[in-house]
C-alpha cells in the first residue's frame, strides 16, 4: 500500500489531477515515458508538477528512519532522492556518533556514465557538520549494480582521507532504482 493508497483524496482525484495539469488520458496513454509526458506540459504547469513531486519527496525522507544501521537502511534513506534519475548525482550521509542522519548532502551531480566527485568536498561537510560518520552514495542511471574503476578509485581515495581525519566512512552504496551495491556488504571496505 502506498501513501497515496492512503489518502482517498489522491486516489480518486486521477481524472481531476489530469485535468489541473491541462492532460489527458490519451497524454497518458501515448507517452513513451515520464520525460515526453512532462515535456508535454506548460511552463507553469511543470512548475506545479515538481512542486507537487518535491513535496512527497520531502515527506518521504521525513519519515525515514533516523538511525543508519546498515545498507538497506542507506538504501531506504536515499530512495526518495536517488529513484528515476536520467544523470549520475552523488550524495553524502552524515551521521552522528550515535549512528543519527545530521543531514544528507548532494556533492555533485553528472551525465548519464558518470560524475565528478571531490574528496574534499566530501571531508569538508563532514568536518563543518562535526560528524563521526558517513556513507557515501551514487546512481547508475544505467541499471547496472557493477562498479566501475572510477567508483573503486574512489571509494579507496575517501577510505584513506576519512582514517586520516578519524571520520568512520561506513559504505558506498551504488544505487539503482530497485537494488543497491553496498562495498561494505560485499567486503570491500
Amino acid at each position: 500500500m502506498t501513501r497515496f493508497e492512503l489518502h482517498e483524496d489522491y486516489r480518486t482525484a486521477t481524472n481531476e489531477a489530469l485535468q489541473v495539469l491541462e492532460l489527458n488520458r490519451n497524454d497518458i496513454d501515448t507517452a513513451t515515458n515520464y520525460h515526453e509526458l512532462f515535456n508535454r506540459l506548460t511552463p507553469a504547469k511543470k512548475r506545479l508538477a515538481l512542486a507537487a513531486v518535491e513535496a512527497y519527496k520531502m515527506y518521504s525522507y521525513r519519515e525515514r528512519k533516523e538511525q543508519i544501521f546498515c545498507s538497506k537502511d542507506i538504501f531506504e534513506t536515499m530512495k526518495p532522492c536517488l529513484s528515476d534519475l536520467s544523470v549520475e548525482e552523488c550524495w553524502v550521509i552524515l551521521l552522528n556518533q550515535a549512528s543519527r542522519m545530521i543531514k544528507k548532502i548532494r556533492i555533485s551531480i553528472g551525465g548519464i556514465s558518470g560524475t565528478a566527485v571531490d574528496v574534499r568536498v566530501i571531508l569538508k561537510e563532514a568536518l563543518t557538520a562535526s560528524a563521526s560518520a558517513f556513507a557515501l552514495i551514487h546512481n547508475h542511471p544505467s541499471g547496472s549494480l557493477r562498479p566501475s574503476r572510477e567508483d573503486d578509485r574512489l571509494t579507496k581515495q575517501v577510505q584513506q582521507a576519512s582514517e586520516i581525519m578519524n571520520i568512520r566512512f561506513i559504505d558506498h552504496l551504488i544505487f539503482t532504482n530497485d537494488n543497491f551495491y553496498s562495498y561494505n556488504d560485499e567486503g570491500r571496505l
